[in-house]
Order: structure tokens, then sequence, then C-alpha cells
């Protein structure tokens, strides 16, 4: 849109110039990118100087950490910013006792053992955070996802913590990482996500308060970050790669993965691998994406026992039928 400035003094010899403004862009998207999938619709990348829903790129850093830490994170995206995650949390969402075998042993492979130094960095798996299938993420198409590819965070569980020192060690992390990661390492359908300036999606927080709660171990991912601190309040800065991303209704498939520099306990990688499920929101009834993988097992689990039978049945061709005995 071009907009005219009138001179403040009027002189014919000379005329007022027009002024050209540039054209204003939507807040909420100035990137995108199409989707694999012709039955879905175009994927929007938030730029991270737009303001979202009232948000900067640092206000959602700050709330993604503190989702992190949160007990049972993934039951907590139904806000207009979906976050996704690659720490893996083994019982996040996993009843208690739904997790113990008959002796009353834990089936996950973390461990209750704490350090006597509870500021003491614990065993730090570094693992994927695969999230398909039943796991998947469902969200609907007025949702965003907050997407972190690489990412440094330091508290000051010390009195001696300071800003600088926070600063230094997050910026000295991501420098010495994928910095910055390149095309290929965040994909959609797998097709990478081709953006004209990687460099502006690295993103530093100011101090900001973390929330650590006191919850059952393996349900939090504070359990599995390599500097652990226990239940309270820290301040905390964050910094490093993140990708705000609307999608149209539809099935996606999206992987990232990246590298930073050497951690305490070793190389640092960071890799997730999520299916997202996207809805329009006047659809009245969402399936949960668990339902079938526990039917499955409640399934499964009667077959095994003998409650139930199975067989293949000519009329369903290769589909199994499954029978429920009757008492003898």
């Amino acid at each position: 849109m071009i907009y005219k400035e009138m001179a403040t003094r009027n002189n014919s010899k000379n005329p007022p110039k027009p002024v050209i403004r540039p054209p204003i862009i939507p807040a909420d998207w100035s990137h995108r990118i199409k989707a694999d999938d012709p039955g879905n619709n175009e994927i929007r990348i938030v730029l991270p100087d737009r303001i979202y829903r009232g948000k900067t790129y640092s206000d959602l850093i700050s709330d993604w950490f503190n989702w992190l830490l949160t007990t049972d994170p993934d039951k907590h995206n139904s806000a207009s910013v979906a976050f996704l995650r690659a720490v893996d949390i083994p019982l996040s969402g996993v009843d208690t006792e739904d997790s113990k075998k008959q002796d009353g042993t834990s089936e996950s492979n973390v461990s209750d053992a704490y350090a006597d130094d509870v500021y003491f960095p614990r065993k730090y798996p570094n693992n994927p955070n695969v999230m398909i299938g039943g796991d998947r993420l469902q969200i609907y198409s007025d949702q965003a996802v907050f997407v972190p590819i690489i990412v440094a965070y330091a508290e000051s569980s010390k009195p001696y913590i300071d800003w600088g020192l926070m600063q230094e060690y997050n910026g000295t992390t991501i420098d010495n990482g994928d910095n910055p990661p390149k095309k290929d390492q965040l994909t959609i359908n797998g097709a990478p996500v081709i953006l004209d300036n990687m460099e502006q999606f690295r993103v530093s927080t100011p101090i900001f308060t973390a929330v650590v709660p006191e919850t059952d171990y393996g349900r939090s991912a504070k359990d599995f970050l390599e500097m652990n601190f226990p239940p309270g309040q820290y301040p905390v800065m964050v910094e490093g790669y993140f990708v705000l991303i609307r999608f149209g209704a539809g099935r996606y498939q999206l992987h990232s993965r990246a590298r930073a520099g050497r951690e305490t306990h070793g190389p640092y990688f960071a890799e997730l691998l999520y299916e997202i499920e996207v809805f329009d929101r006047n659809n009245p009834a969402v399936r949960p994406a668990r339902n079938d993988t526990l039917i499955a097992k409640v399934v499964q689990d009667k077959i095994k026992t003998g409650e139930l039978e199975w067989r293949i049945g000519e009329e369903m061709g290769d589909k199994i039928k499954v029978r429920i005995l009757k008492p003898t």
C-alpha cells in the first residue's frame, strides 16, 4: 500500500513526493511452505520478529521450558501453542500402577536412585524422543506448534551463578554445535524446511522463573536433563534454535535433529520425531490417539490368558476376528 505524505511547505517548483512504505505483513506469519501431501493445507512459519497471540519467541521459550518441567507435559498441549520436546520422558502420561510388573518392580529403564548432592549431574541418556502412532500429537488447525531444534539452558542453583555465567554457558554450548542447523535437519513429511535465514531463529531469553515440581520420578523432564535440580523455583536463561509452525488440517511427520557442544557427560545431540494430526476446530469428536493402542493391548492380553480366541475369518480377508469364548 502506498501512502502520500504532503510537504510541509507549498512550493510549486518542488511538488510533494510520494513516500513508499513497505506492505504490512500479517502478524501471525510471513513465510510459507507447501506440504507434500496434496490433501494438506499450507504450512506457515512464524518468523522470530513477529508477535504471535501477544507473545514473542522469547516468551514462548519461557513457556516451553516450564511446560517441559511440568508433570506429564504431553497432557498439557491444549493452548494456542502446542510444544514439542527432544527429551524422552519414559513415564510421562503412564499410570504408575500400570508401569509395574506383577512382582512390583517397574518395567521402565529409569532409576529412582538420587545422588547425595541433589544438584550433581545425574545419568543423562540423551535419547531421541519418538511420538508416533498411539503417542502422536493431536491438535487443531488454530493451534501452532513450537519446535525446539537445539537448546541450551542455565539455572542459578548456586549463589555465585549470575546473568553473565548463564549467558556465557548457553552461548558457548550453541556456538560449538550446529550453528545454524542445516536445512535437512528440520523436515516435514520428509522434505526439508527451507528458511531464508536460519540464523534469525536463534533466540535467547532474559532471566525468567522456572518452576520445578515435586512429582514421581520419571514423569517430568527434570529427571532427564543433564543439570538436574530439586523441586523449587529457579532463575533460568535459555538459548537455542526454535521454529513456530502453523499446520492446516491433515497428518504430518516432523523430524528434527541437531548437536551442540560437549556436555559434562559427553556429546549433546537432540532429536525428535513427531506424527502430528491436525483437525479443524469444528470437528465434533476427535478420537484420542492412544485408544487404538490401548484396545489392542487389552485384546492381546485377553488372548494370551485364553479369555478370547482369534482366528482368520474368510469373510474378513486378512483381518483378525475376535470371538468371546463361552464358559464351559
